[in-house]
This record gives C-alpha cells, sequence and structure tokens, in this order.
C-alpha cells in the first residue's frame, strides 16, 4: 500500500470512529418529565392519550399533544377499557427499537474501522520488527562472509592473534580437544582502549575459522520492561546453538556486564537479570560448549567477577595501544592500495605517531588520500599520495580543539616550578637546526624538558626548540592552576 493510499485509509477510519460516537452519543436517552397518576387520569377521560408503554408500576404515556412525560401507578381494567375505546395503543416491556439504515451502517463501520486500525498496527509492528510481538527476540545479527576479515588484515597484535588461535582450532576440530582431555575454552574478553582493534580481531577470528558470527551490541538486551533482556539473551544462544559451531560477539560488554549491586531502580533490576541469563548461558545446565563467546569492554575494571572466572570468559586478553613496530604494520596494510610517492616513508610516520591507535592510523591514511587526490586533481597529474599529504592529514588529525589542555598547562607551570603533566602527553619538538625529537614528556621546567622515547630518555634545552606540538590529543584542562607561591605578596617590605 502506498503511502498516499495509507493516508486515505487512516482519515477514513477516523471519521467512521467519528460518526459512531456521535451516534451514541445522540441516543442517549433522554430525562422524561415526571407527573402524578392523577394527571394521568385526567388525561385519560379527556381523550388525549395517544400511547401507553407499561414497564411494571411505572407507565410512559405519550399524549396527543405535548411531551412524552411519566408517571407511576397501576392500570386498572376500567382505565385500560377506556384507552382502548379511545384508540390509543398500550404496550407491555421495553419499547421496541427503530433501527434505521443509517444506524447499522454506523454500527459496521465502527467495527470495520477498529479491525483495520488493529490490521495496520500488526503489520507496521510485523514490518518493523519491533513492538510487543518481538520485543523478546534477539537482535543479534549474523555477519555477512564478505564483511568477515583474516589476521592478516590485522597489523600487529602478534600476542593476541597467539592466544585467539585457540579458538580458532577448537572451532575448527573440537574432537582434538576433547581427546586430550582439556576443558574447551568458553569465551574469551578483548580488552583495552577505543579503536585498539578489539572488533577487528573479532572478526578476523569468524574468518580464519570459516564459522557464523553473531554480532550484538550489550546495550541492545537492556529495555525498559523486566524480564526482556534475559529473553533475548537466550534466544541469541538459542539462535547460535542451531547454527554452531559459532561465534557471539558482544560489543561494549559493560553496558549488561556492571558489577550487581551498584545501581538502583528498575533498569538496574532489569540489567541484573539480563546477567543473571548471560551467566547462566555461558555456563549452566544447557550451556552449548560448540558456541564461543567473544566480547569486548574498555572498562574491564567495572565487570562482575562472575563473568570474568575461569569458565565463562576463559581468556582475558589486552591490547594496548600500538608500538612503534605495530603502527608500521597497521600503516602498510592501509596504504597498500594507494599509490605512495617515493618520498614517503612509513617507518617514520610510525615514529611520529607515538600514542595513536589503530582507527587514528587508519584515518590518517585515508585523509592523506583524500588531500592527495584534491592536490593532484588540481595540479593535473596523476594521483600520487605524497609526503606532504601525510604531513597536512597529521595536522588535522592531531589539531587540538581545546582551548586549554595538559600540555598548554605544563608549560605554564614550568615557568615557575618543575612540571609534570596530569596525563600522558605526546610531543614533536623541532629544533632550530631542523632536527625533530618526539616523545612523551616526563617533566619540564624553566630550562629543560625530559623527553622519553622507545624507553630511552632524553633532555633538550629549552632555548634550542623552535616549535612544540602535540602528536596525539591531549587530556582537557578546565581551568588553569598556575604556580600558586608566584601570585604571593613578598614578605620583605
Amino acid at each position: 500500500m502506498s503511502k498516499y493510499a495509507r493516508t486515505i485509509v487512516i482519515w477514513v477510519v477516523l471519521v467512521a470512529l467519528f460518526l459512531v460516537v456521535w451516534k451514541f452519543l445522540s441516543t442517549e436517552e433522554k430525562h422524561l418529565e415526571f407527573r402524578e397518576f392523577t394527571v394521568f387520569l385526567q388525561d385519560v377521560v379527556a381523550d388525549r392519550i395517544a400511547s401507553v408503554r407499561v414497564l411494571g408500576n411505572r407507565l410512559i404515556v405519550t399524549p396527543e399533544e405535548g411531551l412524552v412525560y411519566e408517571t407511576v401507578g397501576v392500570l386498572d381494567s376500567e382505565t385500560m377499557e377506556d384507552l382502548t375505546r379511545q384508540g390509543a395503543s398500550i404496550h407491555y416491556g421495553q419499547e421496541p427499537q427503530e433501527t434505521s439504515v443509517s444506524t447499522s451502517f454506523l454500527y459496521w463501520a465502527g467495527a470495520v474501522a477498529v479491525l483495520v486500525v488493529v490490521a495496520l498496527v500488526l503489520r507496521r509492528m510485523r514490518g518493523s520488527g519491533g513492538g510487543l510481538i518481538t520485543l523478546g527476540k534477539s537482535r543479534a545479527r549474523i555477519l555477512p562472509e564478505n564483511r568477515t576479515a583474516t589476521f592478516a588484515q590485522v597489523g600487529g597484535a602478534n600476542e593476541a592473534k597467539k592466544d585467539l588461535q585457540d579458538i580458532i582450532d577448537f572451532l575448527r576440530s573440537p574432537a582434538t580437544w576433547k581427546s586430550a582431555g582439556i576443558r574447551l575454552p568458553r569465551g574469551v574478553l578483548l580488552e583495552g582502549p577505543p579503536g585498539c582493534g578489539k572488533t577487528l580481531l573479532a572478526r578476523a577470528v569468524a574468518g580464519e575459522a570459516k564459522v557464523p558470527f553473531f554480532f550484538v551490541s550489550a546495550s541492545e538486551f537492556v529495555e525498559m520492561f523486566v524480564g526482556v533482556g534475559a529473553a533475548r539473551v537466550r534466544d541469541t544462544f538459542e539462535t547460535a546453538s542451531k547454527k554452531a559451531p559459532a561465534i557471539i560477539f558482544i560489543d561494549e560488554l559493560d553496558a549488561v556486564g556492571r558489577r550487581r549491586g551498584s545501581g538502583v531502580g528498575s533498569a538496574h533490576d532489569e540489567r541484573e537479570q539480563t546477567l543473571n541469563q548471560l551467566l547462566s548461558c555461558m555456563d549452566g545446565f544447557e550451556t552449548d560448549d560448540r558456541v564461543v563467546v567473544i566480547a569486548a569492554t574498555n572498562r574491564p575494571d567495572i565487570l562482575d567477577q562472575a563473568l570474568v572466572r575461569p569458565g565463562r570468559l576463559d581468556r582475558r586478553i589486552r591490547i594496548p595501544l600500538p608500538d612503534a613496530e605495530t603502527r608500521l604494520a597497521i600503516l602498510r596494510i592501509h596504504t597498500a592500495p594507494m599509490p605512495l610517492a617515493d618520498d614517503v616513508s612509513l617507518q617514520k610516520l610510525a615514529d611520529r605517531c607515538e600514542g595513536v591507535n589503530g582507527a587514528m592510523l587508519e584515518n590518517l591514511a585515508n585523509e592523506a588520500a583524500l588531500l592527495a587526490v584534491r592536490r593532484c586533481r588540481a595540479q593535473g597529474e596523476k594521483i600520487s599520495v605524497a609526503r606532504e599529504d601525510f604531513e597536512h592529514a597529521l595536522q588535522k588529525i592531531s589539531k587540538i580543539t581545546d582551548a586549554f589542555d595538559s600540555l598548554d598547562q605544563v608549560l605554564v607551570e614550568s615557568a615557575t616550578q618543575l612540571a609534570k603533566p596530569s596525563g600522558p602527553v605526546v610531543v614533536e619538538a623541532t629544533l632550530h637546526d631542523g632536527t625533530r625529537v618526539q616523545g612523551e614528556l616526563v617533566w619540564v621546567d624553566g630550562t629543560f624538558l625530559k623527553l622519553k622515547h622507545n624507553g630511552e630518555s632524553r633532555i633538550v634545552a629549552k632555548r634550542q626548540i623552535h616549535t612544540l606540538t602535540a602528536l596525539s590529543g591531549t587530556e582537557s584542562v578546565r581551568e588553569l592552576v598556575a604556580d600558586p607561591w608566584a601570585a604571593q605578596p613578598t614578605d620583605v617590605a
């Protein structure tokens, strides 16, 4: 049904419902005037009665002229003979209701309108996959085979790959594990800062093992209705068991795996029930050992201890920020399809990107390619990504948007005292002779600053530095707290 036709149907239904309601309101029984029985007898004697309806001891009198009125009394035989002789009609019981064609149409139209509204609502709920009908259904989706990755597409992370190789071997040949009497791995927790490749590693495991990969965010389990999250967890594991061996990837596990007893209210109860169901499905009476759970979080410190105990998330793999070797491998992967100019040195670029995660490195390569396309089109040259494109991309990505950050604070404080940065600050110092020195800032005073790079420390004099820039975004500072003693008045008069 088109949008225009659906609009017409909705308006017709609304008009029909309005007419039905109006008809009911307009046919309400009106209050009748009450008169004494003696008045009724006087009307009978005067031959002014057209009809009488007898309802027990109540009489509804319709005179030949005037309004219908009500009285209380009993018709004796003499009064009935007088009424019959005068030609007045006498009815007993309920008054027969006249049903007109318009009234019948309105009643049927109202019933049909209600049915149409219900049908449209059900169709909409079924089409959108939501509503009360599918409230307890799993929100997990199967990753298409063309969206999976391999370990070759993951730069570095050799320790993590080595630990995950056991999961791949188990999914490929579980009989080998069982014959050796080894307890099969149940789950893996990938923990690390954002952008370090946790999701990519999970996709690579699915691609290497060639098994169905179900992915879902932990926040999709929790709803406002208590019990819905637990039902979705059950449905997720039941669906994965039908396609076992399979992998269930739960992203942002801390949304549902937070330590129990750390909240209040109905939302807290729903999250705890969801967590309890997750614990039961991972290591309970109905556990399917052919389904492996891979979870990712950047807040492992707040997870419930029952979730990370052996038998559930057996392996805890820490994925740190990439080192120089890993950064080089990541840059090689993302620049492989790009036509690089001869002046591009990925090794030097990787050395300059200390503290940058994998996602930012991918963005760096993509931004450099975009800048190269614009430059080459404007100059009419063949597209080639040059060193200057990476320089501009690095400046664009590393641009500090905060008005004041921890690098600014430590430099201001160093004017009067020895200062240390409040958070990790990776800088690059360009000396007057063109030499570039980069590393993590350890401390700085009025004369020198100390940098640490790859385990080696170097002290540089401030007077030798031409420019000092941050290689990665530093933490913002709300207010500047300079040397408190510098603002005090002197004690010497």
